[in-house]
């Protein structure tokens, strides 16, 4: 049996994976700009079921309150963008009860779901955003490569890993990781308004060598 284990840094390029078909970032960006956004949002989902089954995963309606919850914000106020970069092309599908809130948003100008999402890099988009919000079982991929350029994001823990995340949540805790949906958004919205008076909300800066020593995406 081997007793070697190589560590190796990102195995691919930094070239954007977004077609000459569809929207750069920074037209997404423009475009919601011209509808009056002045805080850009970035909103990774995940994949749910109403786990019928023995495989688990997040709850339906879990995450449609998740989208709810921002989508009401585009809706509400005028100065929110959203870019929402979906798991797979078919994960709003099972979602019906966001239907609506989701015509509702786009129609503003200020919210952009992103055709095929699937092998889209997450930070082509991350790095025209302002802040970036992600959910899942465990701590989202998307949301560690769209922070270590340098974006803040904000993790909702759904399923409480608090007893596996032990030293995010010792420094983390309602700064970049939330098991409370209510005072995460709080928080966003206190942010948005004021960034002063949360400067640490969505910031990894002093622990981006432990996500990642390499720094080579």
């Amino acid at each position: 049996a081997q007793n070697h284990t190589i560590i190796s840094g990102h195995p691919f390029d930094d070239m954007s994976l977004v077609s000459g078909s569809e929207c750069s970032s920074a037209e997404v960006k423009q475009e919601i700009m011209k509808s009056g956004a002045k805080f850009i949002i970035l909103f990774f989902d995940n994949m749910h079921s109403y786990n019928d089954g023995d495989f688990q995963i997040l709850y339906t309606p879990s995450m449609e309150e998740y989208y709810t919850r921002f989508l009401e914000w585009v809706i509400e106020e005028d100065d929110i963008g959203l870019i929402i970069k979906s798991k797979k092309h078919n994960t709003q599908d099972g979602l019906p009860g966001i239907k609506v809130l989701i015509d509702q948003a786009i129609e503003t100008g200020r919210c952009y779901s992103v055709p095929d999402p699937f092998q889209k890099k997450p930070v082509d988009f991350a790095i025209v955003s302002d802040f970036v919000v992600s959910i899942g079982l465990f701590l989202s991929g998307a949301l560690i490569e769209s922070v270590l350029k340098g974006v803040r994001g904000v993790f909702y823990d759904n399923p409480n890993l608090r007893s596996i995340e032990r030293d995010l949540y010792a420094w983390g805790d309602k700064k970049v990781i939330f098991s409370n949906l209510d005072e995460m958004m709080d928080a966003l919205k206190s942010f948005k308004q004021n960034p002063d008076s949360l400067p640490d909300l969505g910031d990894w800066s002093a622990h981006l060598d432990e996500l990642d020593p390499f720094r080579d995406m």
